[in-house]
């Protein structure tokens, strides 16, 4: 991913951002697991980094955050000793009370719930809600009192223990200065950016939390060289892409992540994953805005209106420049592709062409075919619909022929008055590529009964 790309060579780096110490592998809800041992990225890459470089960390940021001192609620928090809340599935947890600011300024909050279910609502307005992980949100709060609430409910057997912390405006600028003054002492700077998905909770925008984006925007501002590295689960804006050297996207990697993102960092291992959905360009150009009905829905009821136009279909349809688009995946080699041959055999397409490593790495190709509307029907129907992909894995100056299948279902639509399944004839585009954006091979090929 990325407009470039670049192997982490230098002997001077500095890792930036809390997942960089501690490792975000999972995400919450259903997608949380707990790994048996997952490595640090600071651990792995200064192992990889080896005794002649100099590898150095600042957090540039607080994904766990301090208690709320008692102080600022009222009336206090009814913690344990260690600063947590016990629940249990017969004994769920329940705060209504005043917290008190000292300044104006962003608040994040950290509801830890790890085996629980958890709400919290400051002056009527929900800001968390999340399940079986750790969620965080960021609030501007002006100086004064506001209305908080709090509850959590335990959902995994018996007693667990949940922890709602805080992340003041002062302590965030502090550690933002750490990492910007660590950027300018580096040769590269690499920030490990994260956020809390979960199931059952909508994001309220794509930016990144606790204003991560400002965080990566001041350290390439203050170093040109900055590689950023994602753990999200999944498409967000990235406004300071200009300015920073490459973006690898990990998505949650799991337990053996920081290993993997090391060998990837490093060029041990080439790049060769594809975006399974679209990033937008803006939150103004995506399928969903400004349309209250589609979202945030309109009487806790939400209208999924656009019918066959889903993710990159609807950005091609409406010839919206996305920010990556569908498929999009960028490696420390080149492809090229010539030779295209479409026939139909048995209703199904094969569609051949020419694939050739054109650079000097070892590297894998996921080839993507894409089928255009048929001329037959008025039925909707995508300006082109993924039919077909394969990973094709090819030497420096190696070439392939490479054929990839397009079943007949791929071909039909829904006809809503035979209630089926009907073969949309006639001439039929293909195109083929990198991505659904990036189609240097097309063709053509009539489809017949």
């Amino acid at each position: 991913m990325g407009t470039r790309v670049t192997s982490l060579m230098d002997t001077s780096i500095g890792l930036i951002g809390p997942t960089a110490k501690t490792p975000k592998v999972t995400g919450g809800g259903s997608s949380n697991v707990v790994p048996d041992s997952a490595a640090s990225p600071l651990d792995t890459i200064t192992a990889r980094a080896g005794r002649h470089a100099a590898v150095r960390y600042a957090a540039g940021g607080d994904n766990t955050g301090v208690p709320i001192p008692a102080s600022a609620l009222s009336p206090a928090l009814p913690v344990d000793a260690d600063g947590s809340i016990p629940v249990t599935p017969d004994a769920s947890f329940y705060y209504s009370g005043t917290l008190t600011v000292p300044t104006d300024g962003d608040y994040s909050f950290v509801f830890d719930l790890p085996a629980a279910y958890g709400v919290l609502k400051i002056d009527g307005n929900s800001v968390i809600t999340g399940f079986l992980g750790s969620s965080s949100a960021t609030v501007h709060l002006t100086a004064g009192t506001h209305s908080l609430e709090a509850g959590a409910l335990a959902i995994q057997g018996g007693e667990t223990k949940v922890r709602l912390s805080w992340v003041t405006p002062q302590a965030a600028q502090a550690a933002r200065d750490q990492a910007v003054a660590l950027a300018r002492q580096v040769k590269t700077p690499v920030v490990f950016a994260y956020d809390d998905g979960t199931e059952g909770y909508d994001r309220k925008d794509l930016s990144l939390p606790a204003d991560q984006d400002g965080l990566i925007s001041a350290v390439a501002d203050a170093n040109p060289n900055t590689i950023v590295v994602l753990n999200t689960g999944s498409s967000i804006t990235m406004p300071w892409l200009s300015k920073v050297k490459a973006v690898l996207d990990m998505y949650y990697p799991g337990e053996n992540g920081a290993e993997a993102t090391a060998g990837l960092l490093y060029g041990d291992v080439n790049p060769s994953g594809k975006l399974t959905q679209t990033f937008p360009a803006s939150e103004s150009a995506t399928p969903v805005a400004g349309d209250p009905l589609r979202y945030p829905g309109v009487g806790d009821q939400e209208n999924y209106s656009e019918g066959v136009y889903v993710g990159y279909r609807w950005y091609d349809k409406e010839r919206a420049a996305p920010l990556f688009p569908f498929g999009y995946g960028l490696s420390y080699t080149s492809f090229a592709y010539r030779d295209l041959a479409v026939r139909q055999s048995h209703g199904a397409l094969t569609v051949s062409f020419a694939l050739k490593n054109t650079g000097t790495r070892t590297g894998a190709e996921v080839a993507q075919v894409y089928v255009g509307a048929s001329p037959a029907t008025t039925a909707p129907q995508a300006v082109r619909a993924l039919g077909g992909y394969q990973k094709v894995r090819l030497r420096p100056g190696e070439s392939k022929t490479v054929r990839i299948r397009v079943d007949a279902q791929q071909l039909k639509y829904w006809n809503t008055s035979f209630r089926a399944w009907v073969l949309g004839t006639g001439k039929r585009d293909v195109w083929v590529g990198s991505s659904s954006r990036t189609l240097p091979l097309h063709g053509s090929v009539g489809v017949t009964r």
